[in-house]
């Protein structure tokens, strides 16, 4: 995970440590850290303290002094990101908790809506048993054909006959696109003329299902293709 709550300043770590030192000692097993693990962190915390604290003297600020601070403060920044990552990983971990410590608060994924809306069918050209369509949202008329927000991509169904079925188990499920322009193709023994109706429904990211949409109709070999409504 990233670190981004390690201040980047030597001012800012050492206050920052500190802060997460006396914060885990009240009750560290609150923060799926064992006594253990506090006792260490402040043992290393105070060390780089004090060498800190050291190297801000003109007095007492010698190379000695400011190699001790950096290598302390790599080995504290070691240790607070294991602890941290305890700490986010404990089963009763809170965004209460994050806050008193002054660590990164995730951010809860975005519900995933179930499509609302359905696709419309344009067939764009037909050859011989091969018809080649586009699929554009009932509310995205104009413009560029694009799938709406939150649509991964569109299942497809089909059916011959004169007329389109009313329920969704007549229909043939042909699988799933995740374009917008779509092609179906019929076996060659199709009979020339046999009606072919297409519908689809938008799937969202977690392949949920939406409303079937108006199915279109066009004659293999012939005829102009027209919309109806279910």
């Amino acid at each position: 995970m990233r670190t981004t709550y390690l201040p980047s300043t030597l001012s800012g770590f050492n206050d920052f440590c500190r802060d997460f030192a006396t914060e885990i000692s009240k009750q560290p097993t609150e923060y799926g850290l064992t006594q253990a693990d506090a006792e260490d962190y402040s043992a290393l915390q105070t060390a780089f303290e004090t060498a800190y604290d050291a190297s801000l003297s003109p007095l007492s600020r010698t190379p000695h002094i400011v190699t001790t601070v950096r290598q302390l403060r790599k080995e504290l920044s070691a240790l607070t990101r294991r602890l941290v990552d305890l700490c986010q990983a404990s089963a009763n971990m809170t965004d209460a908790k994050r806050r008193a410590l002054g660590i990164t608060i995730r951010k809860a994924p975005s519900p995933v809506r179930v499509p609302e809306t359905y696709p419309t069918i344009e067939i764009r050209s037909q050859r011989s048993n091969t018809v080649k369509f586009d699929l554009r949202d009932i509310d995205l008329r104009s413009g560029r054909v694009r799938k709406p927000d939150g649509v991964k991509g569109a299942m497809l169904y089909m059916h011959l006959g004169e007329e389109a079925p009313t329920q969704l188990s007549d229909w043939t499920l042909c699988g799933t696109e995740s374009k917008t322009t779509c092609e179906i193709t019929l076996p060659d023994d199709t009979p020339f003329g046999t009606t072919l109706w297409i519908a689809a429904a938008w799937l969202n990211t977690r392949l949920e299902r939406g409303p079937l949409g108006d199915p279109t109709s066009t004659r293999l070999g012939a005829g102009v293709p027209h919309l109806v409504g279910v």
